[in-house]
């Protein structure tokens, strides 16, 4: 009963005539696009798959996919989510990883932004050590932090580890309940501010509160 995501695969001439028979045939919630760089190449095959009733996932996975970002997630009312691909943006660019992912945060936000611009879900990149949970925990936590709204596994022991670094922490639902106990005790929505903990709470703070909650 969940939606699931069907990735198609590119070949010499685009993506292959097979897989996109397939999508017809198995009906995915979700197509996911490989190596998104072109926003007319994205909007001919999000088209395709609309037809079909599924939305398009794009794999961001190069420099050129980074760059032109931003128009990549806008070229279609389809378009519904970026993945990153860090493995192969590695290669791309000709870094060296590192713990703290410095090398990838400059990627990781720009993508981001261009997700947050366009109203669609941002996925951080796989962590391919599935027996290290420690590294997995730590890898996951980076682009949770900067907002990210989920990450995609490798290897199905992965999943709980993953929803636990994304959910919401004691501490942020307990503050949750404040803030929205303090907005309506203090009528919020009517003086427009109210203090709680010497904190100013604001209308901002109510979304952010309800947010974590959910």
């Amino acid at each position: 009963g969940r939606p699931w995501m069907l990735r198609v695969n590119s070949g010499r001439g685009g993506l292959m005539a097979e897989d996109l028979t397939l999508v017809g045939f198995a009906k995915p919630t979700i197509v996911v696009v490989p190596k998104a760089e072109d926003p007319e190449f994205v909007r001919t095959h999000a088209t395709r798959f609309a037809d079909h009733g599924a939305a398009t996932a794009l794999m961001i996975e190069t420099p050129a996919g980074v760059a032109c970002a931003m128009d990549l997630l806008g070229a279609h009312a389809a378009v519904c989510m970026a993945l990153v691909g860090s493995a192969d943006l590695l290669v791309s660019l000709r870094a060296r990883a590192d713990a703290g992912r410095v090398w990838e945060h400059h990627a990781l936000s720009h993508v981001l932004l261009a997700a947050r611009r366009h109203g669609h879900l941002a996925i951080d990149s796989v962590y391919f050590r599935y027996q290290d949970d420690a590294g997995l925990r730590a890898h996951a936590a980076i682009a949770r932090g900067l907002g990210y709204d989920g990450k995609s596994c490798i290897h199905p022991s992965q999943v709980t580890t993953i929803h636990e670094v994304y959910a919401s922490t004691p501490d942020e639902r307990a503050w949750a309940q404040r803030v929205l106990s303090a907005w309506k005790d203090g009528q919020g929505s009517t003086k427009g501010v109210v203090a709680m903990d010497g904190e100013m709470i604001e209308a901002l703070h109510v979304t952010l509160a309800e947010r974590i909650l959910d």
